[in-house]
């Protein structure tokens, strides 16, 4: 690695924001960290604060307005559920500048050499080099301002694949052989068809509304309508399937088991439109699918692939960005010298 140099990375997804806070040196797992995507404008109150137990947020001051975002960012909110910005125009907007200079802040420094970001397949060619100049250059953060020399953007599930074949050390295993990326968000449904590392432009691709939030909303429906009230924000529910932690809605356990049929009917519609967008899947000899809402597409790309092995990394919610991270320092040792 070049000395000196620093690179980092940042996956700002619909639903969470992934950063790095380190170098790869530092351990794949211990260098990221996250924190919901939530971007409520700042209130003056700040109630914690007078019993020594303040917010783990920032708050973020963009063009007259102030958001407050961080690991405790649901602790500004109300109760009940939050929307969250779903739409293609995203990646440029203030709410989505405030979660990169939160990210910004988390890691604290003053100077990144390159930051890799990642975008979904629906928006990349159209984004790509708007949000590289979007993000570039000089950020405030807090009293300090960090400065971004070079920003890198990636088709998010390039990260999730990178991350999959460096840890298992497969690069050379895989590298004629025909591969399925599939990385679900929480808003889209992406996959990348490639031969080796590369792209196969033409059978990747992702799909709108079949991501994780699809799924989340349509559990809450049906679990407001089994105990007529509203069981709260979906990532209550979300956090649930993916630890097991037990679901209280007003004092009573909601048994989430219940509803796994349902979780797997909607997914099984969304890969049912992936196997269309691919042109063909008898050619695919590998299928990995990467990212936070893994758990919940499991079970029925397995289904679709009955003949292959489905694999996943450690920690699936950190794929994408760990692989950002890998790229960004690849990168580096290419040209940080110059």
């Amino acid at each position: 690695m070049v000395k000196g140099k620093v690179v980092r990375a940042v996956d700002v997804g619909y639903g969470n924001t992934k950063f790095t806070v380190g170098m790869l040196d530092g351990g794949l797992d211990s260098i990221c960290d996250f924190f919901p995507s939530l971007t409520p404008m700042a209130l003056h109150n700040d109630f914690s604060r007078a019993i020594g137990r303040q917010r783990d947020t920032l708050k973020i001051e963009i063009a007259g307005e102030t958001y407050e975002c961080g690991k405790d960012v649901r602790l500004a909110l109300g109760g009940g559920s939050h929307d969250r910005v779903l739409d293609e125009d995203f990646c440029l907007s203030n709410r989505y500048l405030a979660l990169v200079r939160a990210a910004l802040g988390y890691m604290s420094l003053d100077e990144i050499d390159c930051l890799v970001l990642g975008l979904p397949l629906t928006t990349y060619g159209a984004k790509r080099r708007l949000l590289e100049q979007f993000i570039a250059g000089e950020h405030r953060v807090g009293n300090k301002t960090v400065t971004i020399n070079k920003v890198s953007v990636v088709p998010q599930p390039m990260g999730g694949f990178y991350d999959y074949v460096v840890q298992n050390n497969t690069v050379d295993a895989i590298d004629h052989e025909m591969n399925l990326i599939i990385d679900p968000g929480y808003y889209t449904l992406d996959w990348v068809v490639s031969e080796g590392s590369r792209p196969i432009d033409s059978r990747s691709s992702a799909v709108n509304e079949q991501g994780a939030s699809t799924i989340l909303t349509a559990v809450r429906d049906a679990i407001e309508a089994d105990l007529n009230c509203d069981p709260g924000d979906i990532m209550r529910i979300d956090e649930s399937l993916r630890t097991g932690r037990v679901l209280r809605v007003r004092g009573r356990q909601v048994g989430l088991e219940k509803y796994r049929p349902l979780i797997r009917q909607i997914a099984d519609s969304a890969v049912h439109k992936l196997i269309s967008g691919t042109r063909g899947v008898v050619d695919i000899e590998n299928v990995i699918l990467v990212g936070g809402a893994t758990h919940l597409y499991r079970d029925a790309v397995k289904a679709r692939f009955p003949n292959l092995e489905v694999h996943t990394g450690d920690n699936p919610v950190y794929a994408n960005v760990r692989g950002f991270q890998m790229l960004g320092e690849q990168w580096l040792r290419s040209n940080g010298s110059r």
